[in-house]
């Protein structure tokens, strides 16, 4: 009778083992997706001052471009925190695009070639410094979909000022990005949207960012991280762009490097945006900076990234003075001629 006890007692240890475990699994899982989040982004972002650090000091800024010296600077409220937004261009241009920023940038940083160009082709730009970035307040991004919350907000703000002028274009990188094509799907009136390197929802970008900083190991948990996220970020974290930007794809253009480790070519917008009548622009290139040509980006991968951890702060001075920014910031005229004729379309006249 001792052979029934002893199995009894075996499976009992494999049970409790096996709920333990699961256990674990559910708590650990959804804890993370919880927690994860808020360790992470309250650490994210970029105050003014980093401009004056050699990762930025790297690339032409808004100080380098004439055409951007002249700005009104405006502050508006989103989600609790004061905003810097800043107006940039002549008065009664046919167009105002509002640009928002990537994650751990501003709008003083290398994105001021975007909106430079821009204003070449007689466009006013309002650029925002998004939550806890460059001027504006926040300690932390506060989320990935903090971005949307942002651009709404910059959008409210226009419009109530009577700031906006002509046909309203959308324009943004990575995090911001998602930040003006979800508001674009959620209703903002603009007339085009103009997207680098955009993720299509906050959950799959959270995904692969935790997936990078856990050597994937975080792929284990998905079911119940998921679980958190929804309790930490809510539903509008596992909401896509994509599915209301399809019943206006014409109006759309995607920027996207298939190469791209940061926001992966799977969860992009330009992924979920396929067989649409949308615009794109695909390269087999990273996610940094898909607006410089390829010639300068192979620059800063050959010539400048080698050595930026390398450099001390007695040496900094010595390496900028060899470094050609000229070179390194040069626009991709190709893709930025397809923007041009994606704006010069009958219903949207550019000149």
């Amino acid at each position: 009778m001792e052979a029934p006890k002893k199995k009894s007692k075996a499976k009992r240890i494999v049970l409790t083992f096996v709920g333990v475990f699961l256990g674990l699994y559910v708590v650990g899982g959804t804890a993370a997706g919880i927690v994860v989040p808020k360790i992470l982004f309250s650490s994210q972002g970029k105050k003014i001052d980093a401009l004056q650090t050699l990762p930025f000091r790297i690339y032409k800024t808004r100080e380098d471009y004439p055409n951007m010296a002249t700005r009104e600077v405006y502050s508006f409220s989103s989600d609790g925190n004061r905003l810097q937004g800043y107006l940039y261009g002549k008065e009664n241009t046919a167009y105002t695009v509002l640009h928002a920023h990537g994650m751990n940038l501003f709008s003083d940083a290398k994105e001021a070639a975007i909106a430079s160009y821009y204003l070449n082709h007689q466009c006013r730009v309002f650029m925002v410094d998004l939550t806890g970035s460059g001027r504006s307040e926040g300690n932390g991004l506060g989320s990935l979909s903090q971005s949307v919350h942002d651009v709404k907000a910059a959008y409210q703000f226009l419009k109530n000022e009577g700031l906006l002028q002509g046909k309203l274009v959308l324009s943004g990188y990575s995090w911001g990005a998602h930040g003006v094509s979800k508001a674009f799907a959620d209703g903002i009136p603009a007339d085009k949207l103009i997207a680098f390197s955009g993720y299509d929802s906050a959950y799959e970008e959270m995904v692969a960012m935790a997936g990078r900083r856990s050597a994937n190991i975080s792929y284990l948990t998905l079911p119940t991280f998921a679980l958190g996220l929804r309790i930490s970020q809510g539903e509008e974290a596992f909401e896509k762009a994509s599915d209301k930007l399809k019943e206006k794809a014409e109006k759309c253009f995607f920027v996207q490097g298939k190469a791209d480790g940061t926001v992966p070519y799977s969860i992009s917008l330009a992924h979920a945006m396929e067989g649409s009548k949308a615009d794109f622009y695909l390269t087999e290139d990273s996610h940094v900076t898909p607006w410089f040509s390829p010639k300068a980006r192979a620059y800063f991968r050959e010539e400048v990234e080698p050595n930026l951890d390398k450099i001390t702060k007695e040496e900094e001075e010595q390496f900028l003075a060899k470094v050609d920014k000229e070179a390194m910031c040069e626009l991709d005229q190709t893709l930025f001629d397809r923007i041009l004729e994606f704006l010069q379309r009958p219903e949207f006249c550019f000149i």
